[in-house]
């Protein structure tokens, strides 16, 4: 067991994780985030940057090298609950009225070099196992044993902090599955969006699926979809190539042939939240 002594630990290097390392490295705090993946997965999940956060982080130096990176999309505004409405942002008088198109594995990669560069630490292929609260805490991950004055759990929904500190995560369950795919498109029909706009523009509810397809550079897309009639999957039910082949297919048109499938997973709408924050 290696020892390692810190003023702050983060579960998680996901961007809320990095963007806490970055904030706390700039009031020169010790802080070391302990990530379990050994790599960053290229997956798209959050695909943009809303006005408000675009302002934060360009008070912060983090937009312009975003920026840089960001795809190109048509000004119109971002979206609430998916209505067909374009969110109309500019009476906030904002430099950024309209979402800026980026997949969440470029921010997470400009996150993590300004996080490192101000001196924050990040600790891959560490998956923390075991929290002990006493003088400050001690976190275990994989062979390290963490002592720090805080820790902070920014590992996701189905948080390991959370679980290990037996905290209630009341909500309720979700009431559909869809299905979260990035993938390669080897030919494309007429139906498949060709530039990034309006989320209206880009949802389809066709044969029994509802789909939205996503350009994000290449021949690479989001694709979010569900079926009307799905029964027999659960959150946790692999996601198979043909399954998606066939949800494209059926929206989209025979013309549109599946090239790969770099990664996929299932979710739902179930809503939860810890009671309390600070423990």
């Amino acid at each position: 067991m290696t020892d390692v002594e810190t003023e702050v630990v983060i579960a998680g290097a996901g961007p809320t994780g990095l963007t806490l390392a970055y904030e706390l490295a700039l009031a020169g705090v010790e802080t070391l985030v302990l990530e379990k993946l050994p790599r960053r997965v290229e997956q798209v999940k959050g695909g943009a940057i809303q006005p408000r956060t675009a302002e934060l982080l360009e008070m912060r130096g983090l937009l312009k090298p975003l920026l840089r990176r960001a795809m190109p999309r048509d000004p119109v505004g971002g979206h609430f609950a998916m209505l067909p409405v374009p969110l109309d942002c500019t009476p906030w008088q904002t430099r950024h009225p309209y979402p800026i198109t980026i997949p969440q594995w470029e921010i997470e990669e400009v996150l993590e070099e300004r996080a490192a560069a101000r001196g924050a630490r990040i600790r891959r292929g560490a998956a923390v196992d075991g929290v002990e609260n006493g003088d400050g805490v001690t976190v275990s991950a994989d062979g390290l044993r963490v002592r720090a004055r805080h820790l902070v759990a920014c590992d996701g929904g189905r948080s390991t902090v959370r679980k290990l500190l037996g905290l209630p995560f009341p909500g309720r369950p979700g009431t559909y599955l869809a299905v979260l795919a990035d993938v390669r498109l080897s030919a494309t029909s007429s139906l498949v969006p060709r530039r990034v706009g309006h989320i209206s523009g880009l949802t389809r509810q066709v044969n029994g699926y509802w789909a939205m397809l996503v350009p994000v550079g290449g021949d690479r897309y989001r694709l979010t979809f569900g079926r009307e009639d799905e029964t027999e999957a659960t959150r946790d039910t692999p996601v198979t190539r043909e399954e998606i082949a066939a949800a494209l297919r059926a929206v989209y048109g025979e013309e549109t042939v599946l090239g790969e499938v770099d990664n996929a997973s299932r979710f739902t709408d179930a809503t939860r939240q810890v009671e309390h924050y600070l423990y």
